[in-house]
């Protein structure tokens, strides 16, 4: 019996390989390689160019109307505007969390495939503007999270 066991887990072991993480599930996805690729990702304006709405209607010189409030239809930008215990009455799915996060995910993406691609003298100052650009959009995110949360 222990010999059995033993030999599942050995075979178990044996199995396992770093290749089949490396394997794409679909031929379309693309790595980003290139310089021009990371740029790209930091051009994607619909997720990197957009601010939470929560720091915004919340902020102490923000007014509306009465009537104007009874018209928000997005229960955290109406309940965030009163500051109410429960911003978010049940809805999950904000852009106010996703976004930021995937301003950060974007972010680290290219920091982590910069640290890949050697900087010399004909791309470096695309090289430093890709990581600057990279290393400001994480800390500006991070900064309006704290802000916000």
């Amino acid at each position: 019996m222990k010999t059995s066991i033993l030999f599942l887990f050995l075979f178990i072991l044996i199995g396992c390989s770093d290749t089949f993480l490396d394997k794409k599930p679909n031929k379309a996805i693309v790595i980003p390689s290139t310089l021009t690729d990371l740029e790209s990702i930091l051009n994607y304006t619909n997720v990197m160019n957009t601010s939470t709405s929560l720091g915004i209607v919340g902020a102490a010189d923000w007014f509306t109307t009465d009537a104007a409030w009874n018209a928000f239809t997005f229960a955290p930008e109406k309940f965030g505007y009163i500051w109410a215990e429960d911003t978010y009455q049940g809805v999950t799915n904000t852009n106010d969390w996703t976004i930021p996060w995937q301003q950060v995910y974007y972010s680290n993406v290219v920091l982590d495939a910069i640290a890949n691609i050697p900087m010399t003298s004909s791309n470096e100052v695309q090289w430093k503007a890709v990581k600057g650009r990279a290393l400001f959009h994480r800390a500006y995110t991070f900064y309006h999270l704290a802000q916000v949360y």
